[in-house]
C-alpha cells in the first residue's frame, strides 16, 4: 500500500473515530429528543389486527338533549341496561373507563321522575339523604356484583417529578365507592404518561412501589381476564419488563423506562366510524346500547368490551403520533394498547449500543463515498444515504420488527463525517498539488495533469491501478520508405505536423495522447468529469469517432501538403496513410518509471493488442481494425464489418476482428447490400458449406462489387477449403505469423 494511501486511511479512520464519539455522546446526552419524537411520528401507521376491541363510545349523540343528557347530571343507572345487554352476550371482559370515586349527590332527571311518581314522594325523597347510600349506587353497585367480569378504574395521585422510576413510585390509590365493589370486581388504573412534544405513545402497565399494593393498568387487566389468567400469582416489575404469572400461563410485557409503547392500529379521525363493523376497534354509541332498539348485539361475543368518554369537550382526550393533528379520546388508546398486548407488535426504541453501531455505520459509509468518490457523485449518494436510512430502512424495521430508529443522530453523523472528510481532503490535496504541479508539467500533457492534480497523492508515485480503457494504435504505411527520402530534420517537421493533425482529433474526442514512438501514435480513452460518454461503452465510442475523423482529416492533410512550401531539407511533402487498431479492455493505467523520470502511461494485454490489430489491417487491406469487445459496445451506433478470426502474433487466445465503417446512420445504400451479401456468404462459410459460400461470393457479390478485396480474401479460401477440406476439429483460426 502507497504511503498516500496509508495517510488517508489513518485520516480517515480518526475523523470516523471522532464523528462516531462526538455523535454518540449526542445520543447520550439526547439534547434533541423533542426532534427524534417529531420524526419518529411518520413511521406510525393504521396497523392491521384481527384483534378486534369494542368500545362503547359516550359520544356526543348520547349527551345530547335528545340522549341522555348533559353528561355531567347523569344518573348511574344509566350504567345498568348496558351492563345487562353486554352480560347477555357474554364478552371476555368489560372495562368501564369512567371513575367512580365519589358518591352520587341529588336527584337526576330519572330520579325526579321516580319520586315524583311513588305513592309516598316525602319518603321516598328521604331514600336520596347524604347519610344514606345513594339509590344509583346502589342500583348500579348491585348491577357490578352480579357480574364477574367487569373492571372499574381505581384513580391515582401521584408526583412525578419526585421519582422519575415508575417501577418504584409511590402513590395514592382512590378506589370506587363502595356500594360499587364487589368480591369478583376487578380493579386497574387508567394512568398514561406524555412525551416530551405532549404526546402520548405509552402506558403504565402498573403502578405502585415495592412497599405497597401495585395495581395493573386497564388494558393488562383486561388482557389477564380474557385470557383465563385471573387472579394473578405474581408479578416481577423491571424496568425493562413485567412478567406476570397465573398457574402455568405467563405475560411478559417488554418495556422502556417502566413504560409500555402502544403500537397503534387506527387515526383518531376514523375512530368514531359507526357503519365501520370491520374496523380494528368498532365504535357503538352508548345511547344505541341503552336504548336497544332490538338490535343485533351477537358480535360482543368473546369481545373485550371498554365503556368511556368519546366526545369533544370530554377532557380525556390525547395527542397521539399517529396523526399527531387530532386528539384521540383515552378510551379508544386503552383499546388500542390493548391490542398491541394481544398482538404482541411490540416497540421499542434503539438501545444505546445499538444507536452508537448505527451512527458508527452510517458515519463509516459517509466517509467512505467522501474518499472513494468524486464531490459530484458523493454528495448525491449521501443524500440518498440519509434518505434510505430514513425514507425506507426506519419505516421497514418499523413494520417488521417493531424497532425505531434514530433518526437524528446518525443522519448527523453522516453530515459531520461529510464536513470533516472533505475539509481534510481540502487541506491534504491542495498541499499535494502544490508539491506535485510544477513536476507534472514536465512529462504529461496538460490534460493528464489536471487529471492526476485533481486526484489523490498515490499517482504522483510509481504505481497504478486497473481501470476499463479503449486503446488506439495508428502507423503510417510504408513509413521506412519514407524517412529514408528525407533529411532527418524534414522528416521531424512532417511528423510533427502529422502528429498535430491526428492529436488534436484525439484531444477533442477527450481521448489522452500517451506516446509517439517513430511514426507510430499511442493514445486512450477513459472516463474523465463532465464528459458525456462515461463507461466502456462510452469510451469505446469516443475512440471510434476519434478514428474515423482522423481517416478524415487524412485527405485535408494531403490536398494541403500538395500546396505546401518544401521541407526544411527542401523536399516535397510526400502523401501518407495510416492504418489504425482499437481495442477495449481492462489495463494498468498510472506511473510507470523510476525515481527521476515517470511517465503517465497504461500497460497490459489490450495495448499490446491495439498494436498487432493496427499491423494486421496490412494483411485484409483494412484501415481500422477493431477488436470483438470494442465492436460489442459500439455496434448499435457503428457500422462494423467482420474480417476474421485471428490469433495476433505473439497471441495464444483467439479474437474477432472487425472493419470499423462508419456512423451506422451514414452507412449507404450500396454499402449495405455489400455487407449483407458478403455477411451471407460468411455464414456459410462458417457452416463448412465452402462451395455454397463460393457460389454466394461469385453469384451476388463479384457482379456488383469486384473488386472488394475482403469478398475476393474469403472467396480465395472458400476454393482453397472446397478443394482441401480441413480437419473436423478447426477452429476457423488464422494465425498471424507476422505483426
Amino acid at each position: 500500500m502507497q504511503k498516500a494511501q496509508i495517510n488517508r486511511l489513518i485520516g480517515a479512520t480518526i475523523i470516523l473515530l471522532l464523528v462516531a464519539a462526538g455523535s454518540s455522546l449526542l445520543a447520550w446526552w439526547n439534547p434533541l429528543e423533542k426532534q427524534q419524537l417529531y420524526l419518529s411520528n411518520f413511521l406510525y401507521y393504521e396497523r392491521p389486527t384481527k384483534n378486534q376491541v369494542v368500545v362503547v363510545a359516550i359520544d356526543d349523540e348520547s349527551i345530547s338533549e335528545d340522549g341522555l343528557g348533559k353528561f355531567s347530571s347523569w344518573c348511574r343507572t344509566y350504567y345498568v341496561p348496558v351492563l345487562e345487554k353486554l352480560t347477555g352476550n357474554k364478552p371476555a371482559a368489560i372495562g368501564i373507563d369512567v371513575l367512580f370515586s365519589s358518591k352520587s349527590e341529588g336527584l337526576c332527571q330519572d330520579d325526579v321522575e321516580k319520586v315524583l311518581n311513588s305513592e309516598n314522594p316525602a319518603e321516598e325523597i328521604t331514600r336520596f339523604d347524604k347519610k344514606f347510600s345513594h339509590p344509583d349506587d346502589i342500583a348500579l353497585g348491585e348491577m357490578i356484583k352480579k357480574i364477574s367480569n367487569v373492571i372499574l378504574l381505581t384513580n391515582v395521585r401521584f408526583d412525578p417529578n419526585l421519582n422519575k422510576n415508575f417501577s418504584d413510585l409511590q402513590v395514592e390509590f382512590l378506589d370506587p365507592i363502595p356500594e360499587l365493589i364487589g368480591e369478583n370486581n376487578l380493579l386497574a388504573h387508567p394512568k398514561f404518561n406524555k412525551d416530551a412534544t405532549d404526546l402520548l405513545r405509552s402506558m403504565l402497565p402498573a403502578m405502585g412501589g415495592q412497599k405497597q399494593q401495585r395495581v395493573l393498568s386497564l388494558p393488562v387487566v383486561a388482557v389477564l381476564y380474557s385470557k383465563g389468567m385471573w387472579p394473578i400469582e405474581s408479578i416481577d416489575w423491571k424496568e425493562n419488563q413485567i412478567s406476570i404469572k397465573s398457574g402455568q400461563k405467563s405475560l411478559d410485557i417488554p418495556l422502556e423506562n417502566s413504560q409500555m409503547l402502544i403500537n397503534f392500529s387506527e387515526k383518531p379521525s376514523n375512530m368514531f366510524n359507526l357503519e365501520q363493523e370491520d374496523s380494528a376497534i368498532r365504535v357503538i354509541s352508548f345511547l344505541d346500547l341503552h336504548n336497544d332498539n332490538n338490535k343485533d348485539w351477537s358480535f360482543l361475543k368473546d369481545k373485550i368490551v371498554l365503556i368511556g368518554l368519546g366526545y369533544f369537550n370530554s377532557g380525556d382526550n390525547y395527542f397521539i403520533p399517529l396523526e399527531s393533528n387530532v386528539a384521540q379520546p383515552g378510551v379508544m388508546i386503552h383499546a388500542q394498547a390493548i391490542q398491541t398486548i394481544l398482538d404482541q407488535a411490540w416497540l421499542r426504541n434503539q438501545t444505546m449500543p445499538e444507536r452508537v453501531g448505527t451512527i458508527g455505520l452510517m458515519a463509516a459509509a459517509a466517509l467512505a463515498l467522501v474518499f472513494l468518490l468524486q464531490i459530484g457523485w458523493a454528495l448525491p449518494l449521501l443524500v440518498i444515504l440519509i434518505g434510505v436510512y430514513t425514507m425506507a430502512a426506519a419505516p421497514l424495521l418499523f413494520r417488521s420488527q417493531g424497532l425505531i430508529l434514530n433518526m437524528v443522530y446518525p443522519p448527523l453523523s453522516v453530515v459531520a463525517a461529510a464536513i470533516a472528510g472533505y475539509a481534510y481532503r481540502y487541506l491534504s490535496e491542495s498541499r499535494q498539488k502544490t508539491r506535485v504541479a510544477g513536476a507534472l508539467g514536465q512529462y504529461v500533457n496538460t490534460r493528464v495533469a489536471e487529471q492526476v492534480l485533481g486526484s489523490d497523492e498515490s499517482q504522483v508515485h510509481t504505481g497504478g491501478e486497473k481501470r476499463q480503457i479503449t486503446v488506439i494504435f495508428t502507423d503510417i504505411l510504408g513509413f521506412t520508405t519514407i524517412s529514408e527520402s528525407l533529411q532527418p530534420q524534414s522528416l521531424v517537421a512532417l511528423l510533427n505536423e502529422y502528429f498535430e493533425a491526428m492529436g488534436r482529433v484525439i484531444v477533442q474526442n477527450g481521448g489522452i495522447v500517451d506516446k509517439y514512438e517513430g511514426d507510430a501514435l499511442m493514445a486512450f480513452f477513459e472516463d474523465k468529469p463532465g464528459q458525456k460518454e462515461q463507461g466502456p461503452a462510452g469510451q469505446a465510442e469516443r475512440a471510434a469517432k476519434a478514428a474515423l475523423e482522423m481517416r478524415a482529416e487524412l485527405p485535408k492533410l494531403n490536398a494541403k501538403w500538395k500546396t505546401d512550401p518544401p521541407l526544411p531539407g527542401g523536399e516535397k511533402k510526400p502523401e501518407i496513410d495510416f492504418r489504425v487498431g482499437i481495442s477495449t479492455g481492462e489495463a494498468l493505467v498510472g506511473n510507470i518509471g523510476f525515481s527521476q523520470h515517470i511517465q503517465y502511461t497504461v500497460i497490459g494485454d489490450i495495448v499490446n493488442l491495439g498494436s498487432r490489430l493496427e499491423g494486421a489491417n496490412k494483411k485484409y487491406r483494412t484501415h481500422v481494425m477493431i477488436a470483438e469487445a470494442t465492436y460489442e459496445l459500439i455496434n448499435s451506433k457503428y457500422s462494423c464489418r467482420f474480417l476474421d478470426v485471428m490469433t495476433p502474433k505473439g497471441k495464444q487466445k483467439p479474437v474477432k476482428v472487425y472493419e470499423l465503417i462508419c456512423p451506422a446512420d451514414q452507412l449507404s445504400d450500396d454499402q449495405r447490400q455489400l455487407i449483407q451479401a458478403y455477411n451471407k456468404a460468411l455464414a456459410l462459410y462458417f457452416q463448412r458449406q465452402f462451395a455454397e459460400a463460393l457460389e454466394v461470393f461469385q453469384k451476388e457479390v463479384f457482379p456488383r462489387w469486384p473488386a472488394d478485396v475482403l469478398s475476393n480474401f474469403y472467396a480465395g479460401r472458400c476454393e482453397l477449403l472446397k478443394r482441401f477440406p480441413p480437419k473436423p476439429d478447426w477452429n476457423f483460426v488464422y494465425k498471424m505469423e507476422s505483426k
